[in-house]
């Protein structure tokens, strides 16, 4: 495999805390691409996804990991109106237009003019998703989904999600990585919305890495 590519939220970032991601990345020795931002939505995934496919290509022996967050989440993408404009990171993540090479900014799910999730149609935001999903696996065998928390999406449409996943001989993984951390009584930050380090190295070495092995993809 050449490198590691990795969509999510939080709950993938890499940052001052050790992610799964990063486990995953030394114990495969492979380069890691993380592509997942704290307080992303999917739609933002997705179109991460489609900027990274514009400029650069993805192989066969590329491995994709994809974790999907809460569905009720979304983003703005705006101009950078003034060079001067003081971005505060925390709120905003900034992409490259491909023809104009000038900078868009994107408000976050947290941002103050961006969270009214009563106007996301998050039956349009799965099935983008679940698009993507099957157009990263045109490009690699190597394409493994897991879930964020349990309740990211509702039960019903779970159901569906994995009946298109199975369909497609997309992988999953079942267990959330909130969940792994609860059941096994791992260590949360101190916001109880956010593993530990510990939690995420032990998702990575009892989750990912064998789900991996099972499916011959290491």
């Amino acid at each position: 495999m050449n490198k590691l590519i990795v969509f999510g939220c939080s709950l993938s970032a890499t940052g001052r805390y050790a992610s799964w991601s990063n486990e995953i990345s030394n114990k495969l020795n492979l380069p890691l691409l993380n592509f997942a931002i704290p307080a992303s939505s999917n739609p933002l995934q997705v179109k991460r996804f489609q900027e990274y496919l514009i400029n650069n290509n993805i192989t066969d022996d590329d491995l994709i990991i994809w974790q999907i967050t809460g569905i009720e989440r979304w983003y703005k993408r705006v101009r950078n109106r003034a060079n001067s404009l003081s971005i505060d990171t925390a709120t905003f993540q900034g992409s490259i237009n491909y023809f104009d090479s000038k900078p868009r900014i994107d408000q976050l799910c947290h941002h103050t003019e961006n969270t009214n999730y009563n106007n996301v149609d998050q039956e349009e935001v799965l099935q983008e998703l679940v698009f993507h999903l099957k157009v990263a696996k045109k490009f690699t065998k190597k394409v493994l989904v897991i879930f964020g928390w349990d309740t990211i999406i509702p039960d019903n449409y779970t159901i569906l999600l994995k009946e298109f996943l199975n369909k497609n001989n997309i992988s999953y993984i079942d267990k959330s990585i909130l969940s792994h951390t609860i059941e096994n009584n791992l260590p949360l930050l101190p916001d109880n919305q956010h593993p530990g380090e510990e939690a995420y190295i032990s998702f990575a070495d009892n989750c990912v890495m064998p789900k991996l092995k099972e499916l011959g993809l290491i």
